[in-house]
């Protein structure tokens, strides 16, 4: 029987029915919580480095709880302020997403559309702290959530007790390295970023669904939103960031269905811009 982490916060119960074939079980999971009383400050950094995406963990797309994602083509650029959660002793031991061991004392983070493994800082918002974890499990299957941190990041960020809390995630995106030498991104060219440095919004509304650190991975992007709607999606270069802009979009039901397929393809709440 494998049983499936629903949410973290602080101490609770979870009841849940599973339906076999000729019977039901009753399944009462036990209280999720902190660990032991440790010096924080005792806990190793995460040091960023190259890693390839790993088949385990990475199945494209995936369906939990009934709602379907679909992972994003690459965690370069990936920025994102929404609340975090986070997960303890239940779970310590377990089996992640791509089948290493959960530690609740290792700096680790559960996502459901970055690429396993992804290294991201994550600050809270309230209080300004930030600590780099490792992105290796799924999760959390919540729509208000964004990420589910392990509990020693919890308690680097200072959310133990509380249990949820806002917070800023941005993906880091360490060189890949051969023989010790650093691989450089491609270079943009004038020619393919020259006409879309201005973009003329007054002719109905957009919705802005990304901004990326590489033109390469906003494309890669834009040929998976492509799946989704047959609104025009522009890429459009602003402040050293290539920014995902689909539109224009006449009506705000238009505006309303788009935002929701954002919302639960991609986890992806878009910035609207309007005349």
């Amino acid at each position: 029987m494998v049983i499936q982490r629903l949410f973290a916060s602080k101490n609770f119960y979870i009841f849940f029915f599973l339906y076999g074939c000729s019977n039901t079980e009753h399944i009462i999971l036990d209280k999720d919580g902190p660990g032991e009383l440790i010096n924080i400050d005792s806990i190793s950094k995460v040091i960023p480095k190259f890693e390839e995406v790993t088949r385990a963990g990475n199945r494209n797309p995936y369906t939990q709880f009934g709602v379907t994602y679909h992972l994003l083509p690459t965690a370069e650029g990936y920025k994102q302020k929404g609340i975090a959660s986070w997960y303890g002793k239940k779970f310590h031991g377990r089996r992640t997403a791509n089948g290493e061991i959960y530690d609740m004392y290792a700096l680790t983070a559960a996502h459901t559309i970055l690429p396993i493994p992804s290294y991201a800082r994550v600050t809270n918002m309230s209080n300004q702290k930030s600590v780099v974890v490792r992105i290796n499990d799924r999760g959390p299957f919540h729509s208000n959530r964004i990420i589910d941190l392990s509990y020693v990041a919890a308690l680097k960020l200072d959310f133990v007790e509380k249990g949820t809390t806002q917070v800023e995630v941005e993906v880091i995106t360490p060189p890949r390295t051969v023989g010790g030498y650093s691989l450089s991104n491609p270079k943009k060219t004038i020619a393919n970023i020259e006409e879309k440095k201005q973009f003329d919004f007054s002719s109905g509304m957009y919705l802005q669904a990304g901004a990326f650190s590489t033109w390469a991975a906003a494309q890669e992007f834009q040929t998976n939103l492509a799946t989704l709607t047959s609104t025009p999606i522009n890429l459009l270069q602003e402040n050293h960031l290539t920014k995902i802009i689909i539109g224009p979009l006449t009506d705000l039901n238009a505006l309303n269905t788009l935002s929701n397929l954002l919302k639960k393809n991609f986890n992806i709440i878009p910035i609207v811009h309007r005349p």
